[in-house]
């Protein structure tokens, strides 16, 4: 087992993860944690360090300052597992309503369309997880497709990245039968009622998109299409992916302020009204809960170094720095 010592001990010297190991600290500085906080803790002196922040070059410290680095990140770690924000609820929402029966015993088609950093492949890739391990032993419950990974161009080339990621499963066919069709394959390794999500929607043709609806029609297989908030004006002209969504269609704009109160939640972070107000306007736009966390966890790293808890001040430096954050209210 390794240890948190070992875990900690820095490979040997390399130029560009020096300079990159620089930059953090100088983010930390300009976040407000004191350089001669960090000088005391990595068992340097600040001229050391101010000499190696001006210069460029730490190359004689990088082992002391890689060292303290990862072990006060280790303290300070926040948790970035799954949270289920009200956002997230909503998606995992549309995925079960896409999977019940049809009237014509088919399927249905989720359309999720969200902002960058609002959840949808997280909740997605937890939904997978969660539904696979209660599934069948030889077929899966959900399979997700990233859209942006698949090489083969074209109908087949989608229907072959939902196999390879389904996985394999033990196939008897006599010679004299023919081969299945690549959509059999799928139904042959996905159980009833299962679901396709694909993400990255942008990458699919209208008829790509159209052409899928074989899987909820024929086989009984759900499908799920997550994409930018831009991609919904594009599926609103395809009527039969429409009409089959009904009331599995999530459109997020921006986080609602329950995801980011359920993650600060998450993470123990208890804030003052002016604080949260900050957080809000970090977390409440396009890519948003991914500043909060890196905002959230540069104030746990100062609180850690300088054993100390953070205020308004401190949340609102860390804000300017990590979170792209100007000044004004969120988005409420």
């Amino acid at each position: 087992m390794e240890t948190d010592q070992q875990a900690a001990a820095p490979a040997p010297f390399d130029p560009t993860a020096a300079r990159l190991l620089l930059e953090d600290i100088q983010d930390l500085i300009d976040a407000g944690m004191p350089l001669v906080s960090i000088a005391q803790q990595a068992r340097i002196s600040a001229a050391q360090l101010r000499a190696a922040l001006n210069e460029g070059d730490a190359k004689d410290i990088f082992t002391a300052l890689f060292t303290w680095k990862a072990e006060n990140d280790a303290d300070a770690r926040v948790d970035s597992g799954f949270v289920m924000t009200p956002t997230a609820h909503e998606i995992t929402r549309a995925f079960n309503r896409a999977r019940q029966l049809t009237p014509d015993d088919g399927r249905g088609i989720a359309l999720i369309f969200g902002a960058s950093g609002t959840g949808k492949t997280q909740t997605a890739k937890h939904y997978a997880d969660e539904h696979n391990d209660r599934g069948s032993y030889h077929r899966r419950a959900v399979v997700i497709v990233r859209l942006d990974d698949v090489v083969q161009k074209g109908f087949d080339g989608v229907l072959n990245a939902v196999i390879r990621e389904a996985g394999d499963v033990v196939e008897f066919y006599s010679e004299m039968v023919k081969k299945p069709s690549l959509t059999q394959k799928i139904a042959d390794r996905l159980e009833e009622g299962g679901l396709v999500i694909f993400d990255e929607m942008q990458h699919l043709s209208p008829r790509i998109m159209d052409s899928l609806r074989i899987l909820p029609d024929k086989f009984g297989i759900a499908v799920a299409f997550m994409g930018n908030v831009t991609d919904s004006a594009r599926i609103a002209k395809q009527t039969q992916i429409i009409s089959r969504a009904g009331g599995a269609i999530v459109t997020i704009e921006i986080p609602k302020e329950g995801d980011v109160d359920a993650l600060l939640d998450k993470w123990g972070v208890m804030v003052d009204k002016e604080t949260r107000r900050i957080l809000l306007a970090v977390g409440r736009r396009d890519g948003g809960l991914r500043y909060l966390f890196k905002v959230v966890q540069a104030v746990k790293n100062l609180e850690r170094a300088t054993n100390s808890k953070a205020g308004a001040r401190e949340y609102l430096h860390a804000a300017a720095v990590f979170g792209e954050y100007k000044g004004g209210n969120s988005n409420e």
